[in-house]
């Protein structure tokens, strides 16, 4: 007799559907950016003038590029590096063994956001140690993101406030004892948010002549 399995359709929750949904978006802007800069180093060839050339047309397209994506997307670009804002950001991690299995273990982080500015991308990388200062266990951590979704997706950090969150668990070897380990943080990348944009002036002009 044939045995007949059942199909089983997965619904995506609506989150995940917009992740996935900008990310394809992405995805094909880098794509489509990296085939005209090949197609363009090949047409330059040896001519280094003209390779420069494409180089600055395309930097110089890019803020139309961002003017023409919808305004939840655009505003999720709206924002910039900025490393000098690490100092008012108080990290904190410490060890945390797991309640199902005493060999498993997690770094927690608590983050408090001391300074006025919207965080909106915070990444980190956890290094674990032993008494020997040998590595035991290093990972990186999304501790912001332009917007909040399932899984690693937390959203970005608000001014004045404090997050606690988990890394993932890792398998302590039996000869190390979890007292004697220890994390170490280090700050990858800080962007924040550059605010609200000034309306331009065409955008006044219309305004004005609707008033």
């Amino acid at each position: 007799m044939n045995e007949y399995r059942p199909v089983v359709y997965k619904k995506f929750p609506f989150f995940s559907t917009i992740v996935l949904g900008i990310s394809a978006f992405l995805i094909t802007c880098v794509v489509s950016g990296t085939v005209l800069l090949v197609y363009g180093i090949h047409v330059a060839s040896d001519k280094t003038e003209d390779l420069f050339s494409l180089a600055e047309k395309t930097v110089q397209a890019l803020p139309d590029l961002q003017k023409a994506l919808p305004p939840a997307v655009a505003d999720l670009l709206n924002d910039r590096r900025e490393p000098s804002y690490a100092h008012f950001l108080d990290i904190q991690a410490h060890l945390e063994a797991s309640s199902g299995r005493e060999d498993n273990f997690r770094t927690v982080f608590e983050i408090e956001n001391k300074g006025e500015e919207m965080v909106t991308l915070l990444t980190l990388r956890a290094t674990v140690l032993n008494a020997r200062n040998q590595i035991v266990y290093e990972s990186n951590v999304w501790a912001a993101t332009p917007f909040a979704a399932d899984h690693e997706w937390k959203g970005p950090l608000m001014p004045r406030s404090h997050r606690r969150l988990a890394g993932s668990f890792c398998q302590r070897h039996s000869s190390f004892d979890l007292q004697d380990l220890r994390t170490e943080v280090e700050i990858t990348d800080i962007r924040l948010w550059n605010g609200p944009k000034k309306p331009s002036a065409e955008t006044e002009v219309l305004t004005a002549k609707v008033m």
